[in-house]
Parts: C-alpha cells; structure tokens; sequence
C-alpha cells in the first residue's frame, strides 16, 4: 500500500471517528439527560412525601439496586444533591451531571465498533442512535480493516531494515525466518502489549498484568467487558 494511500485511510478514520462521536452525542446525550431528571424528580418527591425517612440509608438501597441497572447510568451525584438540602430539589437544572455521551465517550464508543471489540459498557439507547450504530459499523470496519492491512505494511518497512542489516543472515534461510518470525513478534508485541499495559498502571492504577490481559483481550477483539478503562468510559460528576 502506497504511503499517501495510507495517510489518506488514516485521516479519512480519523474524521469517520470524530463524526461518529458528535453524532451519538447528540442522539444519545438528551435520553440520558432525561432519565437522570427523571430519576431525581422522583426522588425528590419521595422525600417531600416521607421527610421523616432516613435519607441516607434509602440513598444506600437506591445505589444498591441500580448498580447494575441496564441504563448503565451514575445517579449517586443526582441523589446526593438532592440528600443535601438544596432549597430546590424539583429543578431539572441542578441535577444535570457530565454525559456518558460526551464527545470523548463517544470517540472511543466508535473505536469499540469499528473494531468489532464492542464491549457491551454503552451502548445506544434511542432508535436513532440504534439505527445510526448499524450503518456507522456497516461502513466502519471495512474501513478500519483496511487501517489495519496498512499499519502492518507500515510496520514491516522497519523491520526490513534491520533485517538487511544483518548480512550474515541472508545466505541461511532458516536464520532467515527465525529473525523476522522475531523482530516482528517483538515489535508488535511491544507497540500492542507491552507498552499500553505500562500506561494502564498510571492512568486506571492497574496491575501490570491485567494492563497485558485488557490489551490482549481488547486487541483480538474478544472484548469480555470485564476490566474497562474507568478515566476513559466512566462518568464523573
């Protein structure tokens, strides 16, 4: 593959990503901004109703029974504003906090699709977004495979060179292959494995291996959904 090909597949997944990302935002984010007023609203009139419930242990069931809601939806910072006393608990403003689906969360929601890892932590909610997801994956992995053939391309230029220079290995066929069955297994293991594994201990306070296990598992696209980077899918706030 020509290298002004390459950029070219390059830049277009790029701007493919980035458009993706705005699009969920704006078809997901007012769902989910909808169902955390919901929520709030209703807790809120709960406690008009029984202000002599104990509001920190009904916050503790609450927590409790939907921390595995299919929402997927954060509602502690919701709750604690209302458990806080605020003068006004019914106003839909005070109770938006940061969007699963702001344009970062979305970005790498459609890295997770074109690359098939799909790990099942969010997902569309709306038809629209349902009905944009298909064809976004429809043309997306194509494209992203074709990023892929073109990175190995890429990746074997080096590799060659280092290989031409060792001259003694050339006239040896079987040296031959041990060496580039080498070079290559420990570049791609250093750029795929080794290195992300490094930078999950800093930034999601992993251990190394399971650093090495999320990169192995999300790399060949098996993508259990076990262990997902929280500084980067989570909601805060």
């Amino acid at each position: 593959m020509r290298r002004l090909v390459f950029l070219i597949l390059v830049m277009s997944t790029m701007t493919y990503l980035i458009v993706g990302s705005v699009v969920f935002h704006y078809l997901e984010d007012f769902s989910e901004t909808q169902h955390k007023k919901s929520l709030a609203r209703a807790h809120a009139e709960f406690i008009a109703h029984h202000p002599d419930v104990n509001q920190t242990e009904l916050l503790q069931l609450i927590m409790t029974a939907f921390r595995t809601h299919q929402e997927g939806i954060s509602i502690s910072a919701i709750l604690e504003r209302n458990i806080s006393g605020n003068a006004s608990l019914l106003d839909d403003d005070k109770v938006v906090t940061t969007s699963k689906w702001d344009i970062a969360s979305g970005f790498l929601f459609c890295i997770t699709v074109i690359s098939t890892i799909g790990y099942g932590n969010m997902v569309p909610r709306t038809w629209g977004g349902q009905l944009f997801c298909i064809f976004y994956a429809l043309f997306g992995i194509p494209i992203f495979g074709a990023v892929l053939v073109g990175t190995g391309e890429r990746l074997q230029i080096p590799i060659k060179k280092l290989h031409q220079c060792r001259p003694w290995v050339k006239d040896n066929p079987i040296k031959d292959q041990k060496l580039k069955s080498i070079l290559l297994l420990s570049t791609g293991m250093s750029v795929i494995v080794f290195i992300p594994a490094w930078v999950f201990t800093i930034t999601e306070d992993w251990s190394y291996l399971e650093g090495m296990y999320y990169s192995v598992i999300t790399l060949t696209t098996v993508g259990f959904g076990d262990l997902v980077p929280e500084s980067i899918f989570t909601e805060t706030g």
